[in-house]
């Protein structure tokens, strides 16, 4: 069986704002993604390549990224905007 996943493209000066309801996996695939999480005291940024395993939560991510949240099951509410410079 194929753990559910989702593929977001995070341009420069979006943000994602999510709900994360279960524990989740996060691979930053291309880019630099700043992470913020209700769930976790210190932020995280996460380069092309690395992984990180996300606990329940409020989350805020800034790009240019590519990334991938993966969990069993995966339940992420995303919301994004667009922040201008």
């Amino acid at each position: 069986m194929t753990t559910p996943y989702l593929r977001l493209d995070l341009l420069p000066h979006e943000l994602l704002i999510a709900e994360l309801r279960q524990p989740a996996a996060l691979l930053c695939q291309s880019g630099t993604a700043w992470i913020s999480s209700s769930a976790v005291r210190a932020d995280l940024v996460l380069d092309a390549g690395e992984r990180t395993e996300l606990a329940a939560g409020q989350l805020l991510v800034e790009g240019p990224a590519t990334l991938q949240f993966s969990g069993e099951p995966l339940q992420l509410i995303p919301r994004i905007r667009s922040r201008h410079a």
